[in-house]
Parts: structure tokens; C-alpha cells; sequence
């Protein structure tokens, strides 16, 4: 791919915003999504190893909370 003499410019220039490159719609979508999926993989991660956490016997996680409160 190719890129423009103005996005070469603007890469390595130090205020890129210096640059009116037109960037078309398409691609802005393209980028928002990725950001979407990649929050979204995020987000699925932590609450997988939050859940993971919660589900492990209180002896695999090591907390010793239920060791030390236990009232039977």
C-alpha cells in the first residue's frame, strides 16, 4: 500500500494535525470497529478471569478468607 505524499509528511512531521490528510469514511469505520472489538475482547478477558477468580475453590485462590472466617 501506498501511501500519500501528505501522510508520509504527516508521519514523520512533529504536529501531524500541521497536514489536512482526508482520510475516507470507510476507513475511519474500519478503525472504530477494530477499537470496538478490541474493548469489547478486553472487557471479556477481565470478567472471564474475574469469573474464573470467583469460581475457584477458596484453597486454589489462596485468600485464606474462608480458612480464617470460617464459623463452623
Amino acid at each position: 500500500m501506498t501511501r500519500s505524499r501528505t501522510r508520509q509528511a504527516a508521519a514523520s512531521h512533529p504536529n501531524p494535525l500541521a497536514f489536512p490528510v482526508k482520510v475516507s469514511t470507510a476507513e475511519v469505520e474500519r478503525a472504530v470497529a477494530r477499537g470496538r472489538r478490541l474493548q469489547h475482547e478486553a472487557l471479556r478477558a477481565a470478567f472471564a478471569r474475574a469469573f474464573a477468580f470467583l469460581k475457584a475453590s477458596p484453597r486454589q485462590r489462596g485468600s485464606g478468607f474462608y480458612r480464617k472466617h470460617q464459623t463452623h
